[in-house]
């Protein structure tokens, strides 16, 4: 069974870069993860270090952990819908692209947003989500990981990147870092 591509939203990413060892987690599955032109966008400035992310991302391009996409013109004809909604309907680039692009691979999208997890469900219920905790549990789960490590890492990103912990993650969030 062919394991979905992951495509990353700039949070995930972020977070990912906030732990200094994004190719961690990444290398867990095996294949190299998206990240749409305009999501890339998105990502200035590695949160770990203050430094440009730019260079992280192509240590991550070069080492086939990360694949830059553009979108076809399917997509490029969702990504707009998404962004020129109305305001309670409408989202980022960054979201929009992931969203566009992860209908277009037919992959898992790696969302945080609330509100671009709500659009992405009811617009596009064939596209999986998870968010980033959800990465983190599935590349323990992958067992590449140990479960040490994999706390490290997730304290790393909840401190240098803030990344925000869902309620649906939060029991399994606390069991492995136990602290909030």
């Amino acid at each position: 069974m062919r394991q979905a591509v992951l495509v990353l939203d700039a949070s995930a990413i972020i977070n990912l870069l906030a732990t200094g060892a994004p190719e961690r987690v990444l290398s867990a599955f095996g294949q190299a993860s998206v990240i749409e032109e305009n999501t890339l966008k998105e990502i200035i400035r590695n949160p770990f270090d203050s430094a440009p992310a730019m260079p992280y991302i192509d240590k991550l391009v070069s080492g086939g952990l990360i694949r830059i996409a553009r979108m076809n013109a399917t997509s490029y004809a969702h990504y707009i819908d998404l962004v020129g909604g109305k305001p309670r309907d409408a989202l980022g680039q960054g979201e929009s692209a992931a969203i566009a692009c992860a209908l277009e691979v037919q992959g898992l999208v790696v969302l945080d947003d609330l509100k671009a997890r709500r659009i992405s469900a009811a617009r596009f219920p064939r596209v999986e989500q998870t968010t980033t905790v959800g990465l983190f549990r599935m590349a323990a789960m992958n067992g590449q990981i140990s479960d040490s490590e994999i706390a490290d890492l997730l304290v790393l990103a909840r401190t240098n990147a803030r990344m925000h912990v869902l309620d649906a993650d939060k029991n399994w969030f606390e069991t492995h870092v136990m602290i909030l």
